[in-house]
């Protein structure tokens, strides 16, 4: 899978690793998921941290779901995460996805 765009509201953006982690493993145990470095503003000690690594010579990174991570390994059931979503989530993401449309 190749994720494209990543939008994370700010009060969510300290779970960064947790929601792409379990996202990838929405996935199954056969995907390969590849994304471009600094996506979401997800720093790139956190997304190492999570099992994505540089693909050589791009500025792509990738994860193969079948390789458990580090963070996998400290949180085997996932992590907790304490943020409640609200109405005005919804709205900063929808006004962050159009501002990246029109880029």
């Amino acid at each position: 899978m190749f994720v494209y765009r990543v939008v994370l509201y700010p009060e969510i953006l300290p779970h960064a690793k947790a929601i792409l982690d379990a996202s990838v493993d929405l996935l199954g145990q056969d995907a390969l998921i590849v994304m471009w470095r600094g996506l979401g503003n997800v720093p790139d000690a956190d997304l190492a941290d999570i099992g994505f690594r540089k693909i050589a010579g791009t500025e792509l990174i990738c994860r193969q779901s079948t390789l458990r991570s580090r963070f996998s390994e400290k949180y085997p059931r996932g992590q907790d995460v304490d943020v409640v979503g609200r109405p005005e989530f919804e709205r900063w993401v929808l006004e962050q996805w159009q501002k990246e449309q029109l880029d």
